[in-house]
This record gives structure tokens, C-alpha cells and sequence, in this order.
């Protein structure tokens, strides 16, 4: 009888924690696109051409030359972008940036988005530092 309890108490666990993984974002687990058009209330639109020409950059394998920081574009290797260029494949072709939100967080402005794509979308976040450079950008 303990067995059983056991092998229930397993069972539920694997379940929860399936659960859990399915509705983790991912590129295979991807959301689909919303119908909506592009959002950008309140926001620069040149701030916006910003970072989806960056976005652009990165996952199409090329090293960005737009406004980042020296650390950002040191990092940005064509070696470096394979994995990002991978990970964003399964949605398909990238069509635009929906704004979501706007925060700070210390001397960082943070820009959370969702990526629209043919097959899906992820919810991306640009951080810019005091001048307007890009210091980040992170999937969310």
C-alpha cells in the first residue's frame, strides 16, 4: 500500500511538473500571433525602428551596428548570434514588434515587447542605458 501512494505522489509530481514545461515559452511551444496591429502608445516610434532593426540584425546571424554599447557589440559575434538565429527559426519569418510595457530598473530603461512572427510570437525585453544605447536584450 505505501508503494502505491508512492507511485501516485510520482505520478502527480511528473504531471505538475509537465504541466509546468507546457506552458513554458519556447520557440516549439510557441504562442500564435496575435491579429492585432503593432502597438507603440507612448513610445518613439524611432526608438521602436531601433530595436526591431536590431532584433532583425540578431536573428538573421548579423552583428548589430546600430546604437549598443561597446560591451553589447563585442559580444555580438556572428558565432555568438547562431543560437538566437536557431532559437527564433521554428516561429518563422519575424514581421514586427508589438510594445508591451515600460520600466526602469536602476540606470537601465527596460522596453518588454512581444516578437510577432509567421508561426507564433515571444515576448522579448530591450534595455538601453542613460544614453540611449542598447545594453541588452533578453527573452522573457
Amino acid at each position: 500500500m505505501k508503494s502505491l501512494a508512492l507511485l501516485a505522489g510520482a505520478v502527480a509530481l511528473i504531471c505538475t511538473l509537465a504541466a509546468a514545461r507546457a506552458n513554458a515559452q519556447s520557440p516549439y511551444a510557441a504562442t500564435p500571433a496575435p491579429s492585432a496591429a503593432p502597438v507603440a502608445a507612448q513610445l518613439d516610434p524611432a526608438l521602436v525602428t531601433q530595436f526591431s532593426t536590431f532584433f532583425s540584425d540578431v536573428i538573421a546571424g548579423r552583428p548589430p551596428t546600430g546604437n549598443v554599447t561597446p560591451v553589447m557589440q563585442a559580444a555580438m559575434t556572428p558565432s555568438a548570434l547562431i543560437p538566437v538565429q536557431q532559437y527564433f527559426a521554428s516561429l518563422g519569418t519575424f514581421a514586427h514588434l508589438q510594445f508591451v510595457s515600460h520600466d526602469t530598473a536602476g540606470n537601465f530603461e527596460r522596453y518588454h515587447f512581444l516578437a510577432i512572427f509567421t508561426n507564433g510570437s515571444q515576448k522579448v525585453m530591450f534595455v538601453t542605458d542613460r544614453s540611449g544605447a542598447l545594453a541588452g536584450f533578453f527573452n522573457e
